[in-house]
């Protein structure tokens, strides 16, 4: 047996090298591999969409963001009017806040500036207020609601501005929206509401004040519009005074004389006899 496996082992090694002596096939004759036209021009394509995205995203655009606070009594429809300003739609039927509620929208300023809105619904509730006022800090601006028809509301206005100033900086803009306007069908109740609101107004230094109305969408862009554009006014000087500071310290900077720059003289010889 030891023979005969012997015998097939090599049987099977002189095979092995009559295989490679066998002449290799010439070169030549193996077609060349050449990248197909329609590959390249995909890959030239593709380079050139991911410039144009990058383009498109970039754009050279600046992008802010916001923080407002949205304030009121309960039931004076602060919520309603968030949803009308961020989905443009009104629900009859609305569960109150607890705490504080979250929503956001982006707003196209001009050609050089986006700005995200994080719009923060603060519960008017009093039980509430131990946790909602922590929601102020690094606030950029505010909206308070009132409900035009009703007193209490309209008197709470005063109390709101001042948790504002006390919370907020001083030169943060403050809008009133007076909503639930399509209530008001008696005219003289409606000069007379308008002229306290306008009193009030002057009195505590709110920036300005809008009669809207959540459920039809009446004034309720332009009211926020007004408040984006004073946001968007502190942003751009405060940039525009970050960029000067930057260059004062510049000037600042190459006018520092450097010690080791300076060349100490060389100490005179004394001819002293």
């Amino acid at each position: 047996m030891a023979a005969r496996f012997d015998n097939q082992r090599s049987d099977s090694m002189s095979r092995i090298l009559d295989t490679l002596k066998e002449p290799m096939p010439e070169l030549a004759d193996v077609d060349e591999v050449k990248p197909e036209e329609d590959d390249v021009d995909v890959e030239d394509d593709y380079d050139d969409d991911t410039a144009s995205d990058d383009d498109d995203t970039l754009g050279g655009k600046d992008f802010a963001m916001f923080k407002v606070l949205v304030v009121g009594m309960a039931k004076s429809g602060k919520t309603s009017l968030i949803r009308r300003f961020v989905h443009g739609t009104f629900a009859e039927i609305y569960k109150t806040t607890v705490g504080a509620d979250y929503s956001d929208k982006t707003v196209t300023v001009d050609d050089t500036l986006d700005v995200c809105l994080q719009i923060w619904d603060i519960a008017g509730q009093d039980r509430f207020a131990h946790l909602t006022r922590r929601y102020f800090a690094n606030a950029d601006a505010a909206v308070i609601v009132c409900d035009i028809t009703s007193a209490p509301t309209i008197a709470a206005v005063v109390d709101w501005k001042r948790e504002l100033d006390a919370c907020c900086s001083e030169d943060f803009p403050v809008l009133l929206v007076a909503n639930k306007c399509d209530l008001l069908d008696d005219v003289p109740r409606a000069l007379e509401s308008g002229a306290s609101i306008q009193k009030m107004v002057m009195q505590t230094g709110i920036e300005d004040w809008f009669r809207v109305s959540a459920k039809s969408g009446e004034k309720v862009d332009e009211a926020m519009d007004l408040l984006v554009s004073r946001m968007v006014e502190r942003y751009r000087a405060k940039e525009a005074q970050d960029d000067a500071d930057l260059q004062a310290d510049a000037i600042a900077s190459r006018e520092i004389i450097r010690l080791d720059a300076c060349v100490t003289p060389a100490p005179s010889r004394c001819d002293c006899s």
